[in-house]
Formats: C-alpha cells, sequence, structure tokens
C-alpha cells in the first residue's frame, strides 16, 4: 500500500508532503490480516512513544530491537521510477491504472 499526503491550494494538488509504503497481509481466504497489519503499526507507535520518553540507546545499556525489526518488516521502499509515478499519479501529472 502506498499513502500519498498531497498540498492542496485553490483544489489544485501542488506538492507530495510525504509518502509512506506499508505492506497489506492476507489471510487464505484473501481477506486483509488486521492482526497481522496491526502489529508493525503498533511497534512503529511505541518506538515514537519510547523517543518521547527519551528512552534511547544514551539511557539504556541494553537495546531493545524487536519492535524496529517489526516495524521494517510491515514497509516497503519502491524503485526510484515506481515512487515518481505514485507521486505523479497523486499529482494529477499521470494515469493511474484503475483496478
Amino acid at each position: 500500500m502506498a499513502s500519498v499526503i498531497v498540498r492542496f491550494e485553490d483544489r489544485r494538488p501542488i506538492r507530495v508532503v510525504q509518502t509512506s509504503y506499508s505492506v497489506l497481509p492476507f489471510d487464505k481466504t484473501g481477506r486483509l490480516d488486521v492482526t497481522a497489519y496491526q502489529q508493525p503499526v503498533r511497534a512503529r507507535i511505541d518506538l515514537v512513544l519510547s523517543a518521547l520518553r527519551n528512552e534511547t540507546a544514551a539511557s539504556k545499556t541494553v537495546i531493545e530491537a524487536a519492535n524496529r525489526f517489526v516495524d521494517r518488516g510491515g514497509r516497503w521502499e519502491p524503485s526510484p521510477a515506481l515512487a515518481r509515478a505514485i507521486e505523479q499519479s497523486a499529482l494529477g501529472l499521470a494515469e493511474c491504472e484503475k483496478v
């Protein structure tokens, strides 16, 4: 899944503000596996909250990395060409195939 936040002026898209790419897990019946999808999302939230509580590597002698690995498992990185195509589609500068 590609999520794109676009800035608009006068109801026209002017630039991409942020993009994120997530992996959507499906169960054996082809339905979204919400529980599996929520695991990396929760791990990402825990990482942010730890940073806000100042639980950084400097304050610990042992670093808990489990949430980092779970978070990374829920994301993907597109090729530069695909990222450009996604952004161009979000800005209305390119046709996007309808599914």
